[in-house]
């Protein structure tokens, strides 16, 4: 079957790893290397989900064991760059836990997620791009050795004070998830505070009315800093756009809102913003319509492959929020035809990376292909939304050529230097996206009973999150051995509610009114197994 050789191309590309990428960041398939990059084990935490998912349970528990024995990275020589290490690795271990119910990967995504914690601590509240990331408790010395070394570099390049719209505002669904499962408040105020920033400089440029982008560039000053000012207000001619630079901060608008009960309004606002001046893409230059479809660009009509997400976005918020949103899907269902032309236009059946939409043509600026997945994701969604199979057999096409041009036959796949030349080279890269992202959607658009959207949300990097409690969901027994977070156990959580029942527990063995005793006997039980639990989670078997 389809889904079957789709599983098999996550063999091929996890034994290339495995046998050549040393449990680096990236595989070089072609020199048979690695790319660390970010010293970080990438490929090996992105790729978890999609091996459980995709049935290659020998492949997941070899994997599993090695995330465990190495737990959280962290190196205090080479600074990380904390957004890719929040959406790769905290959401990488977040989703493990969401789909197995494994409490040790959520004990390993609170310690991650209190590095990027740290990289928050400054004056605005906003993250640091870069960082080095170092257990303040466990190794004292040399967090203060690696936070010297930061101000150091600091005082001979500023710009290490500054960070994107995507590196500030695209850690919201993994910390809020992490409130939930495990109580802990810092980490919802922590994504607050950032939501917070950039909704009232939204406001300041005109809100809902608002003709303008937000801003690219954000002051993220050192923590000594007793006043700051955001950089924007400094910077000319850098806006945000829906590609590189702004992409992930406008997809995890509506995301939010979706692994949220009760959704915060500045989400509310500026997702209605941006549909609305997506909605009228023609009249502000956002969409060109070139060879009958319609192009999502920037004002410099510069076409990138990351902008492919759009389609998917809108058909999931017309699909899952509230009112009549048969526009939004329409327009979904239009840009979804332009991701489609590149690759069925490019004599590879690949599209190219970059591009330009001026006049009545468009010209591949960047002819690279990169492995990248957000045309796939966009199909997959639009698939499940509409039921319809022609996103499907594109997205079969895809996969088709993805073999033929870019696998490497000793392991793993590369991308393509130029996808205009059938006999072209490969790049020599296989980002750790490849396997998390791209060749999971390839596998869950032939899955039709895999991973409801109803009751999951895709983190940017493809990591699927429970939307509600465990116990509060239906029909996912397929990926949860045992519901083990009754809303007693959430209470319990919490210390201060630990106490409380306790107390409360004391009262009622001291009451002496029998129909009461079924109560004392129901809270003594669950306390014990709750205990239990969060005893053996740390050491049971994978």
């Amino acid at each position: 079957s389809r889904r079957a050789q789709v599983r098999e191309a996550i063999r091929h590309a996890w034994s290339g790893y495995m046998k050549y990428g040393r449990l680096g960041d990236d595989l070089k398939p072609v020199s048979r290397g690695v790319d660390n990059w970010m010293n970080a084990r990438l490929t090996l935490f992105d790729s978890l989900d999609t091996l459980y998912l995709s049935g290659c349970q020998d492949l997941f528990h070899e994997a599993a064991q090695q995330v465990l024995a190495g737990g959280v990275p962290g190196d205090a020589i080479f600074p990380s760059k904390v957004f890719e290490y929040h959406i790769r690795i905290v959401g990488g271990l977040l989703s493990v836990h969401s789909l197995t119910g494994d409490a040790r990967f959520l004990d390993l995504a609170s310690r991650a997620a209190d590095n990027v914690l740290e990289a928050m601590q400054n004056p605005s509240g906003l993250p640091y791009m870069h960082f080095r990331f170092v257990d303040r408790k466990r190794r004292p010395v040399t967090w203060l050795v690696s936070r010297t070394m930061d101000f150091i570099r600091a005082s001979y390049d500023s710009a290490i004070w500054r960070n994107s719209l995507v590196g500030i505002g695209s850690m919201g669904p993994e910390l809020r998830y992490l409130t939930r499962e495990t109580g802990a408040r810092r980490y919802e105020e922590a994504a607050d505070r950032v939501l917070a920033e950039i909704h009232a400089a939204w406001k300041k440029l005109g809100g809902r009315n608002s003709s303008k982008p937000l801003p690219l560039w954000w002051d993220t000053p050192p923590r000594l800093s007793r006043s700051y000012r955001p950089l924007f207000n400094q910077l000319e001619g850098s806006e945000a756009t829906l590609g590189s630079g702004g992409d992930s901060f406008f997809e995890y608008l509506l995301k939010e809102q979706l692994l949220q009960s009760s959704s915060r309004s500045q989400l509310v606002d500026m997702y209605e913003w941006l549909t609305s001046r997506l909605l009228d893409g023609h009249a502000n230059q956002l969409i060109r319509r070139v060879h009958g479809v319609d192009f999502l660009v920037n004002r410099r009509c510069d076409y990138e492959h990351l902008t492919c997400f759009v389609p998917g976005m809108l058909a999931l918020g017309a699909s899952q929020l509230k009112g009549n949103r048969s526009s939004q899907l329409s327009l979904a269902r239009r840009l979804m035809e332009s991701c489609i032309y590149l690759y069925q236009a490019s004599p590879t059946g690949l599209a190219p990376d970059t591009g330009s939409v001026c006049g009545d043509q468009f010209t591949a600026n960047s002819p690279e292909y990169l492995l990248r997945p957000e045309t796939v994701e966009s199909l997959f969604i639009l698939f499940r939304v509409t039921k319809d199979g022609r996103y499907r057999e594109i997205a079969w096409e895809i996969f088709r050529s993805i073999e033929k041009y870019c696998k490497v036959e000793s392991g793993g796949y590369s991308g393509l230097v130029n996808v205009n030349d059938v006999n072209g080279s490969k790049n020599d890269n296989m980002p750790s996206y490849f396997i998390a992202e791209t060749l999971k959607y390839l596998y869950l658009i032939f899955d039709d009973a895999a991973v409801s959207l109803d009751d999951f949300v895709f983190t940017t990097e493809a990591h699927p999150l429970a939307r509600y409690n465990r116990c509060d969901r239906q029909g996912v027994s397929r990926y949860h051995s045992e519901c083990v977070s009754s809303s007693i156990d959430l209470f319990l959580l919490s210390p201060e509610n630990l106490m409380l029942l306790l107390l409360l527990l004391t009262c009622l063995h001291r009451c002496r009114c029998v129909s009461l005793a079924w109560l004392k006997r129901a809270l003594v039980q669950r306390i014990r197994s709750f205990l239990k639990r969060r005893r053996l989670g740390r050491h049971h078997m994978v």
